[in-house]
């Protein structure tokens, strides 16, 4: 295969792996790393965590939920990428091979190298000789130790490599006349922790001779069972792995293996990736796998000349021992600061801006200073044992890097598109990309809650403390929803009240005060005026409404009531007090000047009624009738209903002077 040319200067290399739990993942990053770092290339990692494996001790139960936290492979989609590199430990999971040809449809369709697997027809495949590495463990079994009850410890049948390497035990069997008992082959998880799946081995009579362990994680299981029924391994049973991976030497006693050189693997890959990102052909590669001999199948035992002496240098597996403490140290104390970032997340106001700005700040104190997060649409609620959910679009909600900050609530973000239209892509021009370096995309997950993705600039050394923060960042992200939820309920309670405080105190046709809201707001009113020493009470009453009801309906009365209310509130000064007291009736209070006064309020109202009959095709007139009368500030005490008598009175003067019918004259 010839990758096509890549004429962009800027490259961006995908690589779907493992959690960097894996020796193997680190490795192989690290290669790519060091082949690009005179580049100008990012690379983008997305790591698959499956909690399942890392926290079976917890209780928790993730079955059926793990599939989701792979789905961090699909969003490998969001981005530009010229080149996408795959671990097939990463995607032959037993989640994720069952419905691996609908995860591999929500990857991107670029250019792909896939190493641990041959199974992908679209791409480059860079696999070790699982077949022969195998059968040549099992061929030093046989004829150097002279051993034929052997059994073998598979993991998943889906598993490529591991199908690979039980075919090599099934024919070994065939070929070397060994004990051919079914009872011998248990299926495993590629895990250390698959004791019950071995324990069954122990329990046959007569025993294995030989455990054969697919992989070297697994022989630590062995070991274990082998242990609990007080035998020893390399006396007792002789015990094999396959990888050599770093522990595989500093277990007692050491583990014979099959070697994979992950440095060889990795740095095949990564110069394979370097040639097919500058468009130079490439191929197919099979790596050779070496059996390395060590003290578990018993070659201490009978010659030190097969054991591999390059094992035997006890100041390595020390160094080796001290590293992983020394890692262990730093990663708490990095733990530490993860825990300072939620709390600071979850002790500060709650809203978006607020939340992404006290991000900011404390990822800066931590030195990340290159980091983008995007939401999906809704928060998205996953099920058990359901295809895992990648979206078709997310929101970019914050972004910082050495130029820029940015920070947008879900509604007015820029949106995101899960395809390859370039003309969809443009709303990526606010991102972190167009940097040279490592990036690491994480699921910002709590619980079966996923929300979207967090971006962030990484050395490698700090991938596995990004991830904690990631865990971090999910659940604070989870508390500003609740937080949001509780706002946007608050507010709705809110606007209920005052619904419910309008319809208490407010006349439904008019809108304007009832009885009991004006009497209260007439006090507020005066209140908000404390310069005012003198007020006018005002009353008015809609001309012959009983016949405007009796003649033209409910209808016709009602825009009259609504008609005389208008008119009042707009004749008097802007937040004076009015307000519909009866069916007819409305009362009201406001501050007099030169303009507006007990003498120009019932003329001004008198000339918007006229208007208003000129103006509409109404059959009937819309007239009021208007009593005003000043008062002072102290006779308040006296009460508003004393008050308003006096202005009752001019009332009645004026209702003697209204037309006799409210019909108007046809013409």
């Amino acid at each position: 295969m010839t990758a096509k040319k890549n004429t962009k200067k800027h490259s961006v290399v995908g690589v779907i792996a493992t959690s960097f739990h894996s020796d193997f993942s680190r490795m192989v990053v690290s290669n790519i790393c060091d082949v690009f770092k005179d580049d100008d290339v990012e690379i983008h990692l997305y790591l698959g965590v499956d909690p399942g494996r890392y926290l079976s001790d917890t209780g928790n139960d993730n079955s059926g939920l793990d599939i989701h936290y792979y789905s961090i492979f699909g969003y490998s989609s969001f981005d530009d990428l010229d080149l996408l590199i795959i671990s097939g430990e990463a995607i032959y999971t037993e989640h994720m091979a069952p419905k691996l040809d609908d995860i591999m449809k929500k990857l991107p369709d670029v250019p792909t190298i896939v190493f641990s697997s041959n199974e992908y027809e679209k791409a480059i495949h860079i696999n070790v000789d699982n077949y022969n590495g195998l059968k040549g463990i099992i061929s030093h079994l046989v004829f150097a130790r002279g051993l034929k009850r052997i059994a073998f410890v598979s993991g998943k049948e889906y598993i490529p490599d591991s199908a690979q390497r039980l075919k090599a035990y099934k024919d070994c069997v065939k070929e070397f006349g060994l004990d051919d008992d079914p009872n011998l082959i248990v299926y495993g998880n590629f895990t250390s922790k698959c004791d019950d799946d071995i324990r069954p081995l122990l329990s046959l009579d007569p025993l294995p001779e030989a455990i054969v362990c697919s992989n070297d994680e697994m022989a630590v299981s062995a070991y274990r069972v082998i242990s609990e029924k007080g035998l020893k391994v390399g006396k007792d049973i002789a015990v094999t792995g396959f990888d050599d991976i770093q522990v595989a030497k500093a277990m007692h006693p050491p583990l014979t293996t099959v070697r994979q050189k992950f440095e060889d693997i990795a740095y095949t890959v990564a110069h394979v990736a370097s040639k097919m990102v500058h468009g130079e052909p490439v191929e197919d590669q099979v790596l050779t796998a070496t059996p390395i001999i060590r003290a578990s199948c018993g070659s201490e035992y009978i010659s030190h000349g097969e054991v591999d002496k390059d094992d035997e240098n006890p100041d390595e597996v020390q160094s080796y021992l001290l590293s992983e403490y020394r890692d262990h140290k730093a990663s708490h104390l990095k733990e530490m600061s993860a825990s300072m970032l939620l709390r600071s997340l979850l002790i500060q106001p709650v809203s978006i801006e607020s939340f992404f700005n006290i991000l900011k700040d404390e990822l800066k104190k931590i030195g990340i200073t290159t980091s983008m997060v995007t939401l999906l649409e809704t928060p998205k609620k996953v099920y058990r044992d359901e295809m895992m959910y990648v979206p078709e679009k997310q929101s970019l909600v914050f972004l910082m890097n050495e130029e820029e900050l940015y920070i947008s609530d879900i509604k007015n973000a820029p949106v995101l598109y899960a395809d390859h239209d370039r003309e969809k892509k443009d709303a990526r021009s606010r991102n972190i990309h167009r940097f040279s370096g490592v990036f690491c995309t994480y699921l910002l997950f709590y619980g079966d809650i996923q929300y979207g993705t967090w971006s962030v600039k990484v050395d490698l050394q700090d991938v596995l403390f990004c991830y904690l923060l990631s865990l971090d960042l999910g659940s604070a992200l989870r508390y500003m929803y609740l937080a949001l939820d509780q706002q946007e309920a608050h507010r709705k309670l809110e606007l209920q009240n005052q619904i419910l405080d309008f319809s208490a105190s407010h006349d439904e046709m008019t809108g304007l005060y009832n009885r009991a809201g004006l009497l209260k707001y007439c006090y507020e009113y005066m209140a908000d005026n404390p310069d005012a020493e003198e007020f006018i009470a005002v009353m008015a009453d809609l001309d012959h409404l009983k016949q405007i009801n009796d003649t033209f309906g409910h209808e016709g009365g009602d825009y009259a009531i609504y008609s005389a209310g208008n008119i009042l509130n707009t004749s008097l000064p802007k937040g004076a007090a009015i307000g519909r007291t009866g069916g007819d009736e409305f009362m009201g209070i406001f501050v007099p000047d030169k303009e507006i006064n007990e003498i120009t309020f019932p003329e001004t109202v008198r000339v918007a009624c006229e208007t208003l009959n000129t103006t509409n095709d109404k059959p009937f007139y819309v007239e009021l009738s208007v009593g005003c009368s000043r008062f002072n500030r102290e006779n308040i005490e006296e009460g508003l209903t004393e008050i308003f008598k006096e202005s009752d009175r001019f009332l009645y003067s004026a209702k003697k002077k209204r037309r006799a019918s409210v019909l108007k004259e046809k013409r």
